[in-house]
């Protein structure tokens, strides 16, 4: 999961423009309709004047909506001159009855609850709901509901879900844009796991007796290897012979039978030493499949 604290901190740098769009794509994805995106430029990422700055259609009843990014200390008065604009349109176009809540959107922490209730208050008296939604808000929907808009519209990756998503979703959301801090991540973090498999696998009683609670581990650890495998594949090189190495090992320990299947998989490569298929073929005679055990054994030795 992206961390709160980092979408928090691309969500208070970013321009005017920019946050309309991310706070129009959260409030669509929330069962608002578009109507009119008023305060801004068709095509762009730039604001242009307007009251509001988007309007939404819920419930067949219109939904006035305005972004800001202004500081802190000015966004009371802010959020007080938005909504009287949004007032005098509703006079002036003859809304009244027709626009059932004002939204107002912010990057920043809420102000005041004295001023939340005086707006509140303000427009109750016509009839309209106010609700105000601070960057605690939009940083939290981002990143329980909508992790795309902080990979897409902020830049942030969730490497705990790359490492869980299958090598098709991987390649789809890597390919051609993988930084190179992205993938210092990944090597890292395939370092870790070969480092906890081992005190596992290292342990001489592992070829005898694996508890199921080491099992689970293994799988575990297996399982996420397996999803970076796209990284090593059909690559000759030291990198891609550790790493199926330790994968294979991996396998062995807690699945013989997947193993050997595993093995003839990577086989394909070319990247296989003398001691892979040593240790193969001792599993092959211990699955009493001498047969296929001999001719390697023989070309070995």
């Amino acid at each position: 999961m992206i961390s709160i604290t980092d979408i928090e901190s691309r969500l208070q740098q970013k321009e005017q423009g920019k946050f309309q769009k991310i706070c129009n794509e959260i409030l669509k994805n929330e069962g608002y309709i578009t109507l009119d995106r008023t305060g801004s430029e068709a095509g762009t990422e730039k604001t242009i004047p307007g009251t509001p700055d988007s309007v939404f259609i819920k419930d067949d009843n219109y939904i006035f909506v305005e972004f800001t990014t202004y500081q802190k200390a000015k966004l009371p008065q802010k959020i007080r001159d938005d909504v009287e604009k949004c007032f005098k349109l509703i006079d002036l176009d003859e809304l009244n009855g027709k626009v059932s809540e004002i939204i107002f959107m912010h990057n920043r922490k809420q102000p005041s609850l004295k001023v939340i209730n005086e707006i509140e208050q303000k427009c109750n008296k016509r009839n309209i709901k106010f609700t105000i939604y601070g960057i605690d808000y939009i940083s939290d929907i981002i990143q329980r509901k909508y992790p795309y808009i902080a990979e897409k519209e902020l830049e942030l990756k969730d490497y705990d879900k790359l490492l869980q998503i299958s090598e098709k979703e991987i390649r789809k959301s890597l390919q051609d844009e993988m930084k190179n801090d992205d993938l210092e991540k990944i090597t890292n973090r395939v370092s870790h796991l070969y480092e906890e498999a081992s005190k596992i696998t290292n342990n001489p009683t592992s070829l005898i007796y694996i508890s199921d609670k080491n099992k689970k581990i293994l799988n575990n650890t297996y399982s996420e290897l397996i999803n970076l495998e796209y990284i090593y594949a059909e690559k000759n090189n030291e990198e891609s012979k550790n790493y199926y190495h330790n994968v294979l090992i991996i396998l062995q320990r807690y699945n013989r039978k997947k193993y050997i299947e595993k093995f003839k998989e990577v086989e394909k490569y070319g990247i296989l030493t003398s001691e892979d298929y040593i240790f193969y073929a001792e599993n092959l005679i211990m699955e009493n499949q001498e047969s296929e055990a001999l001719p390697i054994l023989e070309r070995l030795y």
